[in-house]
């Protein structure tokens, strides 16, 4: 059945196998020499799905003795032989329709579809080196998605074909960000990419993504950050899909103010979800153009999110999150005066909407801490050197300094579970977090 069973038949009994014989490491290496021998790892094998779905069970399920051969099968054939080469070259034309039935993919295709999904089930194995290995493995699946899933870029693949591998892609992207050793490796580049799967031209992909998301978040297996992808959903053109994911990111909403309320720090609350927000729509491919129809995608995309946001939620620390962030800079590329600009002009935006969706004047004194996330913002020069009573007076509230923990801030709700508690502080044990400091008003 593993060698020569059905898809599901081979993912069950490769498990079951390694259940019974796990211990036993002779068992374990003759059933991956099979796999991996030489006439079985080519392309134009008759069982080459059969043979990577068990090989990625076993990446994942028994990683040390996968170790021994990582390179032949990771390196030699699924990177450079699988995912790298196309072999249908010129056999399709522009127009082709962008979603197709499961039984018309390719053969091709579907190969390469594994071939991510052994990837990212051999990075969810190892127990070390974690950011040494993953760091090629999220570029090249963020690669696939800035080429629009033509990862050579040389258009020898169907529009259909490249759904399916942005589709494959963006969830091997999700799947690893569930994992708390892996989800800080992931850069702010790579994470903005993954964002615009959400507004993805294939509707197919949009709604198998974002129904990927809404799994992950429900369950409390991403960080917070991860709540803003869904501000992009208020593009959406079909009303219905729109309100379902909406009443989604209410209840996403409402579990982590929930939890705040059982778990409270300066730093976890939901309010803090507008600092990814912004960041992200300055970032958007939008805004590169500055008119019209730039600002309308970003009205509808804060509209959307505001809502939830302000339901039961603190205005007030809403609107300081908002004018604390107008003291900052892009600190991807602080010397970048056309972002900061944008940054500047979304938070105003979202000010005046708060002004306007509040039964009152936001007003008052903010005793929490705010804490901007030092990955996305860096202070700016004007701010840097000025006193805590003058910021206090500008914005009739009390500023307070502001530290950042990137523990905290990144990925606070990953300490849920025993098995996540775990892996978090093995993590912690490795790599101490670091205090980041953001000079919002006044001097440390």
């Amino acid at each position: 059945m593993v060698l020569k069973g059905s898809p599901y038949l081979t993912k069950d009994a490769t498990r079951c196998f390694i259940r019974v014989f796990g211990d036993s490491i002779s068992m374990i290496e003759r059933l991956f020499k099979n796999l991996a021998a030489q006439e079985r790892l080519v392309f134009e094998h008759s069982h080459l799905s059969n043979t990577l779905i068990a090989i990625g069970q076993i990446a994942k399920l028994q990683p040390m003795q996968f170790a021994t051969y990582y390179k032949q099968v990771i390196r030699d054939f699924v990177v450079k032989e699988l995912l790298v080469i196309d072999r249908s070259k010129g056999l399709y034309k522009d127009g082709d329709p962008e979603w197709c039935e499961d039984s018309s993919v390719s053969f091709e295709t579907l190969a390469k579809v594994l071939g991510i999904k052994v990837l990212v089930l051999w990075l969810l194995g190892i127990d070390r080196n974690h950011k040494k290995l993953a760091v090629p493995v999220f570029r090249l699946l963020d690669t696939v998605l800035a080429h629009d899933g033509d990862l050579q870029g040389q258009d020898n693949i169907s529009a259909s074909d490249r759904s399916r591998l942005r589709l494959s892609a963006a969830n091997g992207i999700l799947r690893l960000a569930r994992n708390p050793l892996l989800v800080d490796i992931i850069s702010v580049q790579q994470f903005q990419r993954l964002a615009l799967v959400a507004q993805d031209t294939c509707k197919e992909v949009r709604e198998r993504f974002i129904n990927k998301l809404h799994h992950a978040l429900k369950s409390l297996e991403l960080p917070m950050p991860y709540i803003s992808v869904l501000s992009l959903v208020g593009t959406e053109s079909d009303k219905k899909v729109k309100a379902q994911h909406q009443q989604m990111l209410i209840q996403h909403i409402g579990v982590r103010r929930d939890y705040f309320k059982r778990r409270p720090s300066d730093h976890n609350c939901p309010e803090y979800i507008f600092c990814d927000v912004v960041y992200l729509l300055a970032h958007h491919p939008c805004m590169e153009s500055m008119d019209e129809s730039s600002t309308q995608t970003v009205q509808a995309c804060l509209s959307f999110i505001m809502d939830p946001l302000l339901r039961g939620g603190d205005a007030a620390l809403a609107f300081l999150i908002l004018e604390s962030i107008k003291k900052t800079v892009d600190a991807q590329d602080p010397e970048n005066k056309e972002i900061c600009e944008k940054m500047h002009n979304i938070c105003d935006f979202a000010i005046k909407e708060i002004s306007t969706k509040v039964d009152k004047k936001v007003q008052g004194v903010v005793t929490q801490r705010i804490a901007l996330p030092v990955r996305l913002f860096s202070l700016s020069k004007k701010y840097s050197k000025m006193k805590i009573d003058n910021i206090a007076a500008e914005d009739s509230m009390n500023v307070s300094q502001t530290e950042n923990c990137q523990m905290i801030a990144e990925g606070n709700d990953h300490a849920l579970g025993e098995k996540r508690k775990k892996a978090l502080k093995e993590k912690t044990k490795e790599n101490p977090p670091k205090k980041h400091l953001i000079e919002i008003a006044g001097e440390p």
